[in-house]
């Protein structure tokens, strides 16, 4: 049995070779490969007390995550590894669209953070950031914040 992808927008093009060009263009598949760019979409909580990052970034490990506060920038780093096959012998992808890959997102925090207070959790594919907001005046360090 072999699969076949269905396309229903080729009957509005009379030459089937472009519309596989323009099938080839809209979907990255240049050379039979996947080349996708993914960055993580977040939501972002305030109340009096802390502000809360949310990141969506199924896939990754809670290892393959860097976080760094520098000068009240905020970075998030995350990197995984995109196989080729399944890890069984003789198996390949025939297609792969799960976006797994590097990002770094960074945002600006306001100056009311406590830096030293800042901790984060991974589960259920989320990305949890707690950013604690500080009541008295301190000074701002450099730290890397590791994921629980």
């Amino acid at each position: 049995m072999t699969l076949i992808k269905v396309n229903n927008a080729t009957k509005h093009f009379v030459n089937p070779l472009w519309n596989n060009v323009f099938n080839d263009f809209f979907t990255n598949q240049f050379n039979g490969q996947e080349q996708a760019s993914h960055v993580p979409s977040v939501n972002i909580l305030e109340d009096d007390a802390f502000f809360e990052i949310h990141l969506s970034a199924p896939g990754f490990s809670k290892e393959s995550f860097k976080i760094e506060v520098s000068e009240n920038l905020l970075s998030i780093q995350g990197d995984s590894k995109i196989e080729s096959g399944d890890g069984k012998s003789g198996r390949k992808y025939t297609r792969k669209e799960f976006s797994i890959g590097s990002f770094k997102r960074s945002w600006t925090l306001p100056e009311q953070i406590d830096v030293d207070a800042i901790n984060a959790k991974y589960e259920n594919g989320i990305l949890h950031v707690s950013i604690p907001k500080r009541l008295k005046d301190s000074k701002a360090t450099t730290r890397e914040v590791k994921i629980g």
